[in-house]
């Protein structure tokens, strides 16, 4: 699975690895942008055992959806686009959304990162 947006793209491997990049200006490839505004591609560090099934990018965030139905995100949350409902940061943080909006949304075949 791959998907592109306008300033930065993500790409699952056959192992279930996410893979971005591009852009990171706020933290949508999964590296702190104090430290790379920018990134060659590379791999987003999530929790032991995580098999990532599916991405969709947005302008400056990332969605990531592993195989027990959890969602990642990560980048720009300043207009609640990661459906957490309680940052408002245009730099967002890796969190899984279980059961939050974003969630229920992508189960109804919606795309939050859209």
């Amino acid at each position: 699975k791959m998907s592109i947006g306008p300033y930065h793209g993500a790409f699952v491997s056959a192992e279930g690895a996410l893979f971005t990049v591009g852009a990171n200006f706020s933290g949508q490839c999964g590296q702190s942008p104090t430290d790379a505004l920018a990134v060659g591609v590379t791999e987003v560090s999530l929790p032991t055992g995580v098999f990532v099934e599916d991405v969709a990018v947005g302008r400056g965030h990332t969605m990531a959806l592993d195989d027990s139905g959890v969602i990642y995100a990560l980048g720009d949350d300043s207009k609640i686009q990661l459906g957490l409902g309680d940052t408002r940061s245009n730099i967002g943080d890796l969190r899984p959304l279980e059961g939050s909006r974003g969630y229920k949304a992508f189960l109804r075949g919606e795309n939050p990162a859209a």
